[in-house]
């Protein structure tokens, strides 16, 4: 998306009109302990950093998102 850094990534762990849970996704930068998601319709939801209904992996290398095993499973590679 256009005028975000979407590094970052979040893993759902719960399904809603937004959401898929165990479902992988784009994040933005974090801003005042909040973060935008890109949901299911590519629209960016703004998230709480304290959500627990996510887990944030913020600023990963390529290194470790090739070889973390669950995410390259949540990533279908």
């Amino acid at each position: 998306m256009e005028g975000y850094n979407m590094n970052n990534k979040a893993i759902s762990w719960k399904s809603d009109e937004h959401f898929t849970k165990c479902k992988l996704y784009d994040c933005s930068n974090v801003y005042n302990n909040m973060i935008d998601i890109m949901d299911n319709e590519g629209k960016m939801i703004k998230v709480d950093l304290e959500d627990k209904d996510f887990t944030f992996i913020l600023n990963p290398s390529e290194e470790f998102m090739a070889s973390n095993m669950e995410i390259r499973e949540l990533m279908g590679l």
